[in-house]
């Protein structure tokens, strides 16, 4: 079941990416006959998601939040002395997805840092240039996705092998580094090609850096939305999703934003000029400077991650919300059978009687519970004998 989860997040992310590499493709195509179509054909499609959704709003079944033994996360066990300690809580979700933020700040950079030294290099066949290459991120995406969930967590799961979330959160960091490591390799090679000729690098040198990123968000992202998810207390899943994006997009983008205007001066020619879109002024640059500084940043990540307290107590986390949602059937709120038109229309038709498959189980169990034991009547039907009659407890 752990690596089936593992995958199902992988795929969650690999959807994601499909719809960027068809955005990469087709908008910009038709962007060249016309700006405004090309900006009405996403708005379109959101357009459908909504009436979709509104649409089936009648099939949905809402949930009303209950502090049920084993369902919540403010319960206390009654005659065991245990206490909301050993519950798992949104703060602990919260801080392990602050842990992605180094890598993210590096993925930050695929549109900012990457584009301004891709534009100093010579297109492919004169037409790919750097804001391109961006498709490349999402080609990365779905092939290791793909390699990852079908065969990598299987197998690890075959050998009854777990890789620890802190190891997944590393290992994604460790391929951010190696994809800015890479992009000073190529900063380094735009200097000295241009100092030796004049000339200038084709811009698929930064092919590589796109990959790296790629293959890190399997580890890094698709990882915080399992935790995000599996972690949090029911009653709060949905703001602790928020939670993981704000992580992911929000804080390393601020960090970003910050970090470039303190590095601002980096970015200048030698007569202080901001526009180094030439490679004349870009040589007089320093961006170098500033991938050691993000260098820094996400090798960080990866050692924080990789300390052993830490990847303990995102284990003691995990354990936590394993251990509150064990009792219990699901790991959500029971639904509301009458809480929706169509429940309420399979409620009348049913003449009251519960419809809902969970609830219709949970029922059977507690009747099989309270019986002595099977007994086996004429027309060969099968009962259960009562040693009294069960009291049967009302829902809320």
């Amino acid at each position: 079941q752990r690596s089936m989860i593992e995958s199902f997040y992988v795929r969650f992310y690999m959807v994601i990416n499909v719809g960027a590499v068809a955005g990469c493709v087709v908008i910009p195509l038709v962007a060249r006959s016309s700006i405004t179509i090309a900006y009405t054909i996403p708005f379109v499609l959101l357009l459908i998601s909504v009436i979709g959704f509104v649409a089936g709003s009648s099939r949905y079944v809402d949930v009303v939040p209950q502090h049920e033994f084993g369902m919540g996360d403010m319960q206390v066990a009654e005659g065991n002395g245990e206490n909301n300690v050993d519950k798992p809580n949104f703060s602990d979700v919260a801080k392990i997805c602050m842990l992605v933020v180094p890598f993210n700040i590096a993925y930050s950079q695929c549109p900012t840092t990457f584009m301004v030294q891709g534009a100093v290099m010579k297109p492919l066949f004169g037409v790919i240039e750097a804001p391109n290459l961006d498709i490349i991120d999402s080609i990365s995406v779905l092939f290791f996705g793909y390699l990852v969930s079908t065969f990598f967590y299987p197998y690890l799961a075959r050998r009854n092998i777990k890789l620890a979330t802190g190891y997944k959160f590393a290992l994604g960091s460790a391929l951010g580094a190696s994809a800015i490591l890479w992009s000073l390799v190529v900063e380094n090679m735009i200097h000295s090609e241009y100092a030796k000729s004049g000339n200038q690098i084709n811009v698929m040198w930064q092919a590589p850096s796109y990959l790296l990123i790629g293959a890190g968000e399997i580890f890094s992202i698709s990882t915080a939305y399992e935790v995000a998810f599996t972690a949090s207390p029911p009653n709060k899943k949905a703001f602790a999703c928020a939670f993981n994006l704000f992580c992911i997009g929000g804080i390393p983008n601020m960090l970003s934003l910050g970090l470039y205007r303190m590095c601002d001066q980096w970015f200048h020619n030698d007569k202080g000029s901001g526009n180094i879109h030439l490679i004349r002024d870009y040589s007089e640059a320093h961006v170098a400077n500033y991938f050691v500084v993000l260098l820094g940043i996400v090798v960080l990540g990866v050692l924080v991650n990789l300390l052993n307290p830490v990847r303990n107590w995102i284990a003691s986390v995990e354990r936590k919300a394993a251990d509150a949602s064990s009792g219990s059937v699901a790991n959500t709120p029971k639904p509301t059978p009458t809480s929706t038109p169509r429940s309420k229309k399979l409620a009348k038709r049913n003449d009251g009687k519960e419809t809902d498959p969970l609830l219709k189980a949970l029922d059977h169990k507690k009747y099989m519970e309270d019986a002595k034991k099977p007994q086996i009547y004429r027309m060969n039907t099968l009962k259960a004998e009562f040693a009294k009659k069960p009291k049967r407890k009302g829902r809320a």
